[in-house]
């Protein structure tokens, strides 16, 4: 496997400490492009660093680079439906999980059984090896603190110093999925409750918004995917912008027609900028596939039984 690595010199060179490792979490984000769009001055605090980054086994630029889809595929799947689990058919859930995965498999012959996070920490200390650090400095995010306990769980003692931010259980994501979610939905929920707050929207009124958008798609003209925004695609963004209060601004603009700079179609732009981001020079939707995170977490386990994951914000629509 061949893996493309991107590093930012030390602005501060006479002070230099070594070389500090960053992921952006996932499964599925590519370090390079996480790096490559870092804005002006985002990475002065490790001014005395080296920041290296990397796209792990199967994602974005490395080779070989899984995906589970086709182009036709990933334009079918853009818009979101969260089913209530009491009117979810389950079983044609199980069959459409296995049909995925039988895909999958055949469409990335001999590549899926290495894409295991174990892995991936190896890869992290052969890349140590290679900038020539003697113990690991590691920025991890999300997925990617799993890759730094992991790290720290193979190689004891080989990290100089982590920083391991919103860090997730290793044991409930791999092998507990559903008990992880039901976590995760409850983190989300309490992150809106906030976001509810500081913009002082009501929740009644962002439920009421969704409907209404179920009810009557907006349409979202000059988007990358021309159909209509439904109300379960604005409640996906609304799932993604709770990651991080950054992405609160963006998503005060698609919600608040007085207060965004769109207006009422703020709507639109913030729900297909988010569903449908810039495709690479191939055509496709880049660097990251739709069921990544899926094959990595099946990948380090013994056994792949996953059923169909909850969507983060399946909760908050069986209330509708």
């Amino acid at each position: 496997m061949r893996l493309p690595v991107i590093r930012w010199p030390a602005k501060d060179q006479t002070r230099r400490i070594g070389s500090l490792f960053v992921n952006p979490g996932g499964p599925g984000g590519s370090g390079v492009a996480f790096l490559r769009g870092a804005p002006p001055g985002a990475l002065d605090a490790f001014a005395r660093f080296d920041v290296v980054s990397w796209d792990p086994r199967g994602i974005g630029g490395s080779v070989p680079a899984v995906d589970c889809t086709t182009p036709e595929e990933d334009d079918a799947a853009v818009s979101t439906t969260f089913t209530p689990l009491v009117e979810a058919d389950v079983p044609a859930a199980v069959r459409d999980a296995r049909r995925a995965v039988r895909a999958c498999a055949e469409r990335n012959p001999g590549v899926l059984p290495y894409l295991a996070t174990a892995n991936t920490a190896r890869d992290l200390d052969l890349l140590r090896r290679a900038v020539g650090d003697e113990r690991l400095t590691y920025l991890g995010m999300s997925y990617g603190a799993h890759i730094g306990a992991t790290y720290a769980s193979l190689f004891p003692g080989r990290a100089r110093a982590m920083m391991l931010d919103f860090p997730v259980d290793p044991d409930a994501w791999a092998n507990r999925p559903f008990e992880f979610r039901r976590e995760q939905n409850a983190s989300f929920e309490d992150s809106l409750d906030r976001f509810f707050a500081a913009g002082g929207f009501t929740e009644d009124g962002f439920d009421d918004l969704v409907a209404a958008m179920n009810r009557a798609p907006l349409p979202a003209p000059g988007a990358t995917h021309p159909d209509p925004v439904r109300g379960d695609d604005a409640l996906r963004v609304a799932t993604l912008a709770m990651c991080s209060r950054a992405d609160w601004t963006g998503l005060v603009y698609a919600t608040c027609p007085r207060r965004g700079r769109r207006g009422r179609h703020g709507a639109v732009g913030g729900a297909t900028g988010a569903l449908n981001g810039p495709r690479g020079r191939t055509g496709r939707r880049s660097p990251v596939r739709p069921r990544g995170a899926a094959v990595i977490r099946c990948a380090g386990r013994w056994r792949c039984g996953c059923g169909p994951p909850s969507p983060p914000a399946a909760a908050r629509r069986s209330r509708l």
